[in-house]
């Protein structure tokens, strides 16, 4: 018996031990438990009473109270043992006949109590192991949920370092409420045994966190937990389901944490995006976070570990929607990276590349003041501005005359106040002198204007995006330049003045100029026409001085000593020269060419004015105005009274002016015609017309690209960044271009 019963409580404190290794549920079949717990319980008790029933038994009955308790037993291999009782239960008795003597029993029962001792030394050896296993069965289950813990955290840790943030909280609500439902299933449970099914039963088919085996382990630990409890004669120390469930309830606090950062990520994300922030951005992008908020301090913001809850505390008086769910977070690796990246994000400053044929300015969120000042510095005809996030257009740019090509790409533009870009062309300078050069010398001609100058071409803009805050306050103009004004012709030159001859008396009558009635007109030509009257002779001649003349004939009146002649001379003055003719004006300049103002909008309409139309001819030049005739030299009309002596010719002394005749001027010059002159006019020059839209698309698309990766921020706007690529793939006038 004690060999039987040895083996089957070697046996089966072999099978408890194996618990805590093997990986078999099977093994802990509760029928095979309780069939343990029977037989040794039954051994007891046979035994027990069997001591009891053989104290004062013949002994030709004690083989036969063995054997049957044996049998009912179960024990094998008692057979011939019991046999030799028997026969030796004969002997005694036949002994007892032929004795005469009635020999006395003996007491069996201290023969079995070995076999009772043993029974019971081995329930408390069991029982002990029993005890043993349990702790280490709840021990391993206690490693088994807080590994389904730690594997729940980690998996939404691993969502965290690499899901974009618009879906990362979707994702972690889901896990909080799987979490939530299991352990209020789980808190329920009445036994550690019940807890396991149930926490099994929870995990799904899909086996989302890798946590079935955990599951499993902890499901086998429940039965064998079930199995133990059956054979064990006390009830086992199992912790209640909700200190079980103590690592589920952290992870689910975890979680909880980290659906309010996100949210207040998001919420801060947005705060720093918007004009406010970015218009000030120099305070808040501090190398020192104890400087946030200053002006003129070192800049470069970084976030450690070691200035996490400093720079957490300045969110207090930030005004961030969330601050205060999560004010007391603790800073691990992950929250430190995530709000690194959307303080990288926001707050640093664009990258500017001059390059030798183009400015490009990249960054996720750019002022055009900002990029105003980068213009001028770089001084290209072509500027790109890639923003992968917004455009604030916070400033008037005026590049009038400058033929700029601006481009400007970015899902979202905001408009600040009404503002204007101005890419025109340059209105056409004039000329300098206004006025061509008058006419030179004696009726010079006046000098033809020049052709007024063509108006500068425009620059042109090419821009991209898919919402337009405000910007139905935003004018875009590339018109051309207006033409030149066509020069003023120059005047024609003053005639000049005919000479007169001279009509003061004395210088006829003096006697040292010897003039004589007859020798004041030197000629003999005919005066064809003209009638004599009183006059016997008339004839044309110059004077000494050059002047043309006329003498009247002379009548002669005897006396007794002297005959006197009287003659009547016209002098003509010399005739004065013509005006010259004024220069034509010059013809009005060209209005220059208008720029290409394209704007692709992907999403409603922008409401952004647009003008680009080609600038205004400018007004053609005057024609200069004709040179006035000189005046024409005076005429004089003498009377000259010659005396003759009989003998001899007196000299002339009576010479009287009679008349001073004014002739006028000579003819003006004619006035110019107004815009007539086009010699060497220019044209105007081509506009500055972007070219190879589609390339520059492709760079913005590359640029973007490479900001999808977790490490640049592509877990905080990557769904923006993706959603505008396809829509940049998407639409038909990109596609044909």
């Amino acid at each position: 018996m004690q060999e039987y019963y040895y083996e089957l409580v070697e046996t089966m404190k072999r099978k408890i031990h194996s618990f805590i290794t093997i990986t078999d549920a099977d093994v802990a079949n509760p029928s095979e438990a309780r069939s343990f717990k029977k037989r040794l319980n039954d051994g007891h008790m046979r035994t027990s009473n069997l001591i009891h029933e053989v104290k004062n038994v013949p002994a030709d009955q004690l083989a036969k109270k063995i054997s049957n308790s044996v049998t009912a037993l179960g024990i094998d291999g008692c057979a011939e043992a019991i046999q030799s009782i028997s026969k030796q239960g004969e002997y005694f008795a036949f002994l007892r006949v032929v004795s005469h003597n009635l020999l006395g029993t003996r007491t069996w029962g201290h023969l079995l109590q070995p076999v009772e001792t043993y029974l019971l030394d081995f329930k408390d050896d069991i029982q002990q192991d029993i005890n043993d296993v349990t702790g280490k069965i709840i021990e391993q289950m206690q490693t088994n949920i807080s590994n389904i813990a730690a594997k729940i955290k980690e998996y939404y840790q691993s969502k965290m370092r690499s899901m974009i943030f618009q879906l990362l909280q979707a994702e972690i609500n889901f896990g909080h409420a799987f979490i939530m439902n299991m352990t209020k299933k789980m808190k329920r449970s009445n036994t550690t045994q019940d807890l396991s099914r149930k926490l099994r039963e929870g995990v799904s088919d899909d086996d989302t966190f890798k946590i079935s085996s955990d599951a499993n382990n902890v499901w086998r630990h429940g039965k064998y937990l079930i199995f133990l409890q059956i054979i064990s004669n006390e009830t086992l120390y199992t912790p209640s389901p909700s200190q079980l469930i103590t690592p589920l309830n952290e992870a689910a606090t975890y979680l909880k944490e980290s659906q309010g950062w996100y949210e207040f990520l998001t919420n801060l994300y947005e705060k720093l995006s918007t004009y406010n922030v970015q218009k000030n951005r120099i305070k808040y992008n501090v190398a020192n976070i104890a400087d946030w908020g200053q002006n003129n301090k070192q800049q470069g913001i970084s976030i450690t570990r070691h200035n996490f809850k400093q720079f957490m505390e300045n969110m207090r008086t930030f005004n961030v929607m969330g601050y205060n769910k999560i004010k007391n977070i603790e800073a691990d690796d992950i929250r430190v990276e995530d709000l690194r990246q959307v303080a990288s994000l926001t707050l640093n400053k664009f990258h500017v590349s001059c390059q030798s044929n183009k400015l490009t300015i990249k960054g996720g969120y750019i002022r055009l003041s900002e990029a105003i000042v980068e213009i001028g510095n770089c001084k290209r005809n072509t500027t790109e501005i890639f923003a992968l996030n917004k455009i604030f257009i916070d400033k008037n740019l005026n590049k009038i005359g400058e033929k700029l090509k601006l481009v400007m790409i970015a899902p979202t533009w905001e408009v600040i106040g009404r503002r204007t870009i101005n890419l025109s062309g340059a209105d056409a300078p004039p000329h300098n002198p206004p006025k061509a050069s008058d006419g030179e010398g004696d009726g010079g001609r006046g000098a033809d204007g020049r052709p007024g100058l063509p108006g500068g071409p425009a620059g042109s803009f090419f821009g991209v995006g898919t919402t337009f805050l405000n910007g139905n306050r935003l004018n875009i103009v590339a018109n051309g330049g207006h033409g030149g004004l066509g020069q003023d012709g120059g005047n024609g030159g003053p005639g000049s003045d005919g000479d007169s001859p001279s009509s003061d008396m004395k210088y006829y009558n003096s006697y040292d100029n010897n003039y004589f009635c007859d020798s004041l007109c030197f000629g003999s030509g005919e005066c064809h026409g003209t009638s004599l009257n009183d006059f016997q002779l008339c004839y044309l001649g110059v004077t000494a001085k050059g002047f043309y003349c006329k003498v009247y004939g002379f009548v002669r009146v005897p006396t007794l000593f002297y005959n006197d002649e009287m003659f009547e001379i016209d002098i003509h003055g010399k005739d004065g020269t013509p005006g010259g003719d004024g220069g034509d004006g010059g013809r009005n300049g060209y209005g220059g060419k208008s720029g290409d103002v394209m704007l692709i909008t992907l999403g409603n309409d922008a409401g952004i004015s647009s003008f680009n139309n080609n600038g205004s001819d400018g007004t053609m030049g005057k024609g200069g105005e004709g040179g006035a005739g000189g005046r024409e030299g005076y005429s004089i009309y003498l009377e000259c009274l010659r005396q003759y002596a009989l003998f001899f010719r007196a000299k002339d002394k009576f010479i009287e002016l009679v008349h001073r005749g004014d002739r006028g001027y000579a003819q003006s010059g004619n006035g110019g015609i107004n815009g007539a002159n086009r010699a060497n006019i220019q044209n105007p020059e081509p506009s500055a017309i972007i070219s190879f839209k589609a390339k520059i698309i492709n760079n913005y698309k590359s640029y973007a690209r490479e900001n999808l990766d977790v490490d640049v921020g592509g877990r905080i706007w990557k769904n923006d960044i993706m959603k505008f690529i396809r829509e940049l793939d998407t639409n038909r006038d990109i596609k044909h271009m």
